[in-house]
C-alpha cells in the first residue's frame, strides 16, 4: 500500500530525500514534466557554495545546472549578480547566494528564449569582465513624474525595474534614455486611449526615436536587445 504522506512528494536526485514540490525551483522547461527542477533548492545552494560557504563557486554552480539540465548563460549570470546586489544589499554569504540562485532560475523561466535550452546550449562567454564597467547609478530623475497618475507611476516603475534587472543600464546617459523611452510609452498610451489622432504620429515618432537612442547605447549587446525589449513588453502587459 502506498505511503500517503509520500504520495505528493518528489525525490531530489542529489540528496535522495523526499521533499514537497515547493522545495524545488519551478522550471518552464519542456524537459521537466512536473514543472520543477530535479534538484531540491537546498542542494542547489549547498552544491554551489565555495568551501567556506561564503560565496558562490562558479564551476560548482555550473555543475548544478548541468545536473538539472538548465543552461549556464554568462550574460544572465552577470545581470543576475547585479540584480541580487541591488535587491539584497544587506544579505551576506549563503543567504545572498540563495537569493542569487532563485533569481537566476526565475530569469531562465521569465525569458522565453531559455525555455527550450538545456545545459548543452550553455553560453559561457566572458564570466568575469564586462566590456565597459558600470557606473554607480542613483535613482532615475523622472522629469515628468509629477504629471503621472498612480497607475502610470506603477506602469513606469514596473518597466524600469524589469528592464534594469535583465538588460543592465551602465551609465547615466543610458538611464536617462530609458526614462525618456518609458515616458514616451506613457504618452503614446494616452494618445491611443483618448483617440487623439492629431498627436498620434508625433507620439509614435518620439517613441521610435527613444528606442533607437536606447539601443544605440548598447551596440555591444545588439543581439540581446530585441529579446529584452519583447520580454519587457510581455511582462508589463501581463501585469
Amino acid at each position: 500500500m502506498a505511503n500517503i504522506k509520500n504520495e505528493f512528494k518528489k525525490k531530489c536526485i542529489v540528496c535522495g530525500k523526499l521533499r514537497t514540490p515547493a522545495q524545488f525551483y519551478i522550471s518552464k522547461s519542456d524537459f521537466h514534466a512536473d514543472g520543477r527542477l530535479p534538484i531540491c533548492s537546498d542542494c542547489c545552494l549547498d552544491k554551489s557554495l565555495n568551501d567556506d560557504r561564503t560565496d558562490i563557486d562558479i564551476e560548482r554552480f555550473q555543475r548544478v545546472l548541468q545536473q538539472a539540465d538548465k543552461p549556464f548563460i554568462a550574460k544572465l549570470y552577470k545581470s543576475t549578480m547585479a540584480e541580487t546586489e541591488k535587491n539584497c544589499p544587506d544579505k551576506r554569504g549563503a543567504e545572498k547566494i540563495k537569493s542569487f540562485i532563485g533569481y537566476y532560475i526565475k530569469n531562465l523561466n521569465t525569458l522565453k528564449q531559455y525555455w527550450t535550452m538545456t545545459y548543452a546550449d550553455s553560453d559561457f562567454g566572458n564570466q568575469t569582465e564586462d566590456t565597459e564597467q558600470p557606473q554607480e547609478l542613483g535613482e532615475p530623475v523622472w522629469t515628468y513624474g509629477k504629471l503621472y497618475s498612480a497607475e502610470q507611476w506603477a506602469y513606469a516603475k514596473a518597466v524600469y525595474n524589469y528592464w534594469i534587472a535583465h538588460y543592465p543600464i551602465r551609465s547615466v546617459d543610458e538611464q536617462e534614455a530609458l526614462v525618456d523611452y518609458i515616458h514616451n510609452l506613457i504618452i503614446m498610451d494616452n494618445c491611443i486611449m483618448n483617440n487623439d489622432d492629431s498627436l498620434l504620429v508625433d507620439c509614435n515618432n518620439d517613441l521610435v526615436q527613444s528606442i533607437v537612442r536606447l539601443k544605440s547605447m548598447g551596440n555591444d549587446r545588439d543581439a540581446d536587445f530585441a529579446d529584452w525589449y519583447a520580454d519587457t513588453m510581455t511582462i508589463v502587459e501581463e501585469d
